[in-house]
């Protein structure tokens, strides 16, 4: 049934007004000063409850340089254990990892110490191996500069991990570990480091700790550079080896393997190492070593029993809990008699004191009293 155009009518007024929406400018200062407060929560372990390991912001460039700069002028250190920073300034997109587990530095520390070992190692030979082993650096989390599609539209990102040349401009190994990340958010970092140096990062090593909290399964995945027609990608050319099972058992003949020409893009390759070639491995037995050493290392308490002395009881622990009552009463009363006087008013009548509470003191403000009046007061009553 329609309704005729007489009967209807519009309201002269609405009952709540409509919201003005905040300007541009407000809400970028909003969202600026909202990430700066999260990265300052996570520098200092504090960590969003049920939050996923990643945070992820539409930022433009001006803006995320407003943020760092305001991180420099606060002393926040945004490559903390806690943290690592990815922004992709062509999607402008800000990635915030939140690393609230021991796991993920361990894991890192036992496959980087054990890299660096065998890098020390060969500079101890003679030969072009030994001379290119002795010009590699560890970058730690340094951020990576990169760009996608244009030189004016720069990206960095921070791995957890990165070993280059030092005549390189960019690292040639990068590793990332995957602590409860999602498989296809690492696949993209991995792309990125890839694709956006023009395929100068040769190997992107990526260990997933525990992809899924039901299971005890942890594997590892290397991506390498690939051209064809002259168009670089990204391929996986170790896909998610398993070297943990589901049961936490060692899976057998599994190797992590990186060789020394991964170190370095192939233009310095071909000049410093020509055809020689060096293979860096770590046994499936190795890693589960690590991960399993990483998964106790909230460390050992001492189990020898210490006698601590007893502490002598407060006043406030020999009080009852019918005394406790009473105490909390005459304290509420006092606080709302001295909210609704000023000072200039006489002071408050006593309270008469119990035999079973304590006296203590409280907020109030009591106005010194004058022996002269006090004198003529008894001459007085008297």
């Amino acid at each position: 049934m329609e309704v005729p155009q007489s009967q209807i009518t519009t309201p002269t007024k609405f009952v709540h007004g409509l919201c003005t929406p905040p300007s541009e400018g407000k809400k970028k200062h909003s969202t600026i000063r909202q990430i700066v407060d999260l990265l300052i929560d996570i520098s200092q372990g504090s960590f969003p409850s049920a939050s996923p390991p990643f945070e992820v912001f539409r930022v433009e460039v001006t803006d995320f340089l407003e943020i760092k700069k305001r991180c420099e002028e606060q002393e926040l250190d945004i490559y903390s254990e806690n943290l690592r920073l990815d922004y992709d300034a062509f999607d402008s997109e800000l990635v915030i990892y939140m690393i609230p587990s021991k796991v993920h530095e361990e894991v890192l520390w036992g496959v980087t110490s054990n890299l660096i070992c065998w890098i020390e190692k060969l500079k101890t030979d003679h030969g072009k191996k030994a001379e290119f082993a002795r010009k590699l650096r560890f970058a730690g989390q340094r951020d990576v500069k990169v760009k996608k599609f244009d030189a004016d539209t720069l990206s960095s990102k921070s791995p957890d991990a990165q070993i280059k040349h030092i005549r390189a401009k960019y690292p040639g190994v990068v590793i990332e570990i995957a602590h409860r990340e999602r498989e296809e958010h690492a696949t993209k970092k991995a792309k990125d480091y890839i694709g956006a140096t023009n395929a100068n990062v040769r190997a992107v090593l990526v260990i997933y700790t525990k992809p899924d909290a039901r299971t005890m399964e942890a594997k590892f995945s290397i991506w390498r550079p690939q051209v064809n027609d002259g168009i670089i990608k990204a391929f996986q050319a170790v896909a998610g080896q398993v070297f943990r099972d589901a049961d936490g058992k060692v899976v057998p003949n599994v190797e992590l393997q990186l060789n020394l020409r991964d170190f370095a893009n192939p233009t310095l390759v071909t000049k410093l190492l020509q055809d020689e070639d060096e293979t860096f491995t770590l046994s499936g037995e190795e890693l589960c070593e690590i991960l399993e050493e990483a998964e106790a290392s909230d460390g050992e308490e001492c189990e020898e029993e210490v006698l601590k002395p007893d502490r002598s009881p407060s006043p406030v622990d020999k009080l009852s809990k019918d005394d406790r009552a009473k105490f909390q009463a005459l304290e509420n009363d006092a606080e709302k008699r001295a909210e609704a006087e000023d000072e200039d008013f006489p002071r408050p009548r006593s309270v008469p004191p119990s035999s079973t509470t304590p006296v203590r003191r409280t907020s109030l403000r009591v106005r010194k009293r004058n022996p002269q009046q006090d004198s003529q007061h008894s001459s007085s009553s008297d």
